[in-house]
């Protein structure tokens, strides 16, 4: 096998920013269901601009109500969230999740630090009535 001339030194892996306000893009939204078997959103968003070379996607889980959840109007509240803070439309019967890749606001990240390391949680505000 022939040598691979690739310069190796540099640090590619992809690091947390700061905690604070940062402009963000979905590049992804994908139905699935959990390890648990239920139902949700897989939603994948990217850091813009300057801020957001070389940092992680943020990864954000958005789960769907389902016959039988004692949950069901916490899942409600925080779609209600996250549609509002990216302006994506929803009806009062449902929403299109072909309407999520492409939104763009700007929104405040924490930092969490667990099994996976350190790495972005998008902060869901309250939506004003």
């Amino acid at each position: 096998m022939p040598f691979i001339n690739a310069e190796m030194g540099d640090d590619y892996e992809d690091k947390a920013v700061a905690e604070g306000e940062y402009p963000l893009r979905i590049t992804k939204a994908e139905e699935k269901d959990s390890k648990a078997g239920n139902p949700g959103i897989n939603v994948i968003i990217a850091i813009e601009g300057e801020d957001g070379e070389g940092s992680a996607p943020v990864f954000q889980w958005l789960n769907l109500p389902y016959d039988g959840c004692e949950w069901n109007r916490l899942y409600m509240r925080d779609l209600k969230r996250f549609f509002t803070m990216f302006g994506v439309p929803y009806e009062v019967d449902g929403f299109n999740t072909d309407d999520l890749p492409g939104a763009t606001c700007d929104a405040l990240l924490k930092q969490e630090d667990d099994d996976f390391g350190l790495r972005n949680t998008l902060v869901l505000p309250k939506v004003s009535e």
